[in-house]
């Protein structure tokens, strides 16, 4: 679907531990021609290193010190890399360490930054499910209000962004942790929270605030 909306050839695509499989990582160089940085588990083609000779266990292990390793992989036609490292911000036990699959020739560093460009949609969906909007306590069935609902409250998140970023000075910082009390989002959040009770006053706080074609006065 995406594919035929867009111009998708030679972009590269960022997924987490859900996309893998030999087939998928083929149609995407050879059908759809793009390339892609794909998060994959510590068991994930363990054995098909293995019987290439390579030892993932060593390359896990140094990986675990923090060390930014890669291993090339061979997956039917395709030639991959698997390039790892240790996780900083592990959000459980299982979350150690980073292991990434690219048909990219890129540093291993590029590898790594291009994927933690996948982070902001991350940040973009835990305000969308449970920081904020909690949009999966809506039980929406139609289609076409789903889509609607979706579009409304993206557009919402964006204005929480850009008022909180505005005033992100007025942030209070944790004196100890040098941290802020509140994200960007939340305290968007809370400024534009008391206008969102219907629709049409959002709207109409909306033109107030950001309406460009205001009559302004002319220059002295």
């Amino acid at each position: 679907m995406a594919n035929c909306l867009y111009p998708l050839k030679e972009m590269t695509l960022i997924a987490d531990r859900e996309y893998v499989g030999r087939q998928w990582f083929n149609d995407l160089i050879e059908k759809f021609e793009l390339n892609f940085v794909i998060r994959i588990s510590e068991t994930d083609y363990k054995l098909d290193l293995q019987c290439q000779g390579k030892s993932y266990a060593q390359l896990l292990k140094k990986a675990k010190k923090g060390k930014l390793v890669e291993q090339t992989l061979t997956l039917g036609n395709q030639t991959l890399r698997i390039v790892a490292t240790k996780n900083q911000t592990p959000e459980n036990q299982g979350d150690s360490l980073i292991i990434l699959i690219t048909n990219l020739s890129l540093k291993r560093q590029k590898n790594l930054a291009v994927y933690k460009l996948r982070w902001q949609i991350e940040c973009l969906f835990k305000c969308l499910k449970s920081n904020g909007f909690n949009l999966e306590m809506i039980a929406f069935k139609d289609h076409k209000k789903i889509r609607l609902l979706f579009c409304i409250v993206i557009a919402c998140y964006v204005l929480c962004v850009r008022e909180g970023l505005k005033n992100f000075k007025q942030i209070t910082v944790r004196q100890k942790a040098n941290t802020k009390y509140e994200s960007i989002f939340r305290k968007g959040y809370s400024l534009i929270s008391k206008h969102c009770q219907q629709l049409v006053l959002l709207l109409e706080w909306c033109l107030e605030k950001y309406n460009t074609n205001k009559i302004r006065p002319k220059p002295q």
